[in-house]
């Protein structure tokens, strides 16, 4: 099997918030590479952050006619990565060029691949009715990206690391029925059963419970779907950026519906509780990480309660999961 944690699947990834970019480059990290982004003449451009000189952070220039200078001798480059000024230099520029990167920007996040650009633009996040209550929440922590999905995705962890937020905050049980399904590039769990999740975030910002669904899309992409009586209740799509093989960075995009101005309270109140929901993750997912890599990254040991992670693992490595062909059902207590 591939090693996993050293892949990075092919697509968009999200590395800033449109509002990020301004007048100022700005440093980020993607597939292990530093990357710099700005606007060229209006345009937003991504270029490795190296100087082809002598190796300064173009980041740490600045934009002068749409062009980044850099910090360390003034050479100057423009959207494209190719060197437009020399200071000092008289005649022809020789040719110089910085690696670029494509860029798109969509739902409120600039996204960036490296190679040839995907066909599909970026997953735009779920939504059915009328213009919702909108939050878009960073994210960052030490661990792989199949292990970031697969805490993502599963259930289980709830009853552990998020006890009384999320469930747990009764010894009261649901019997819930989950089926996995998928397609060419995603595997999908839809619950039912759960009338409603037995925590605090549950009991104050969600109503009755029918179903609740989840998917994991390449190339790690993470949505789930709270329905009550036929209406969405929320949506959260988690985003997931690689920025090295063991730190992922991303941005939670959470909608949930106005109800005549209900729907901004309910952001007030569940922005803190979803932030300590993602700090618990990170924390878990960074201790794991962490003491795994002490012992020598060891095989991990399953059981058949870990259904999901040979799906995750498929649609991380862009083929077909199985279960879009065999699906699956599982019976849980949760």
């Amino acid at each position: 099997m591939p090693n996993m944690e050293n892949e990075f699947p092919d697509g968009w990834y999200p590395v800033a918030r449109s509002g990020d970019i301004k007048t100022k480059p700005i440093r980020r990290v993607f597939q292990n590479t530093p990357i710099v982004l700005f606007k060229s003449d209006g345009k937003l451009s991504v270029l490795h952050d190296r100087c082809p000189h002598r190796s300064a952070r173009l980041s740490d220039g600045r934009i002068i006619d749409g062009d980044i200078e850099c910090p360390y001798h003034g050479w100057r480059f423009n959207g494209t990565g190719h060197c437009t000024a020399i200071p000092l230099h008289e005649g022809q520029v020789p040719r110089r060029v910085v690696q670029r990167l494509n860029v798109t920007e969509s739902s409120g996040l600039i996204f960036v691949n490296r190679g040839s650009p995907p066909a599909k633009q970026p997953y735009v996040p779920f939504w059915k009715g009328p213009k919702p209550v909108r939050l878009v929440v960073p994210m960052a922590t030490r661990t792989t990206l199949i292990d970031l999905a697969e805490n993502a995705f599963e259930p289980i962890h709830s009853l552990f690391v998020h006890k009384l937020l999320s469930r747990g905050l009764s010894n009261k049980r649901s019997n819930v029925k989950i089926r996995l399904t998928g397609a060419d590039d995603r595997v999908e769990m839809t619950m039912e059963g759960e009338a409603e999740q037995n925590g605090w975030m549950s009991r104050l910002l969600e109503g009755k419970r029918t179903i609740n669904k989840s998917a994991l899309i390449a190339p790690g992409i993470m949505e789930v779907q709270y329905w009550g009586d036929g209406k969405l209740s929320l949506v959260a799509t988690l985003y997931f950026t690689p920025s090295k093989s063991d730190y992922q960075t991303g941005y939670a995009i959470v909608q949930a519906p106005q109800s005549f101005g209900l729907g901004y309270l309910k952001a007030l109140l569940f922005y803190p509780m979803f932030k300590t929901l993602l700090l618990q993750d990170k924390r878990m997912l960074k201790n794991t990480h962490d003491n795994w890599e002490d012992f020598g990254r060891p095989a991990h040991a399953n059981s058949p309660l870990d259904f999901l992670r040979p799906h995750i693992e498929a649609v991380l490595r862009n083929e077909r999961p199985k279960v879009a062909d065999h699906p699956e059902e599982f019976s849980l207590k949760l």
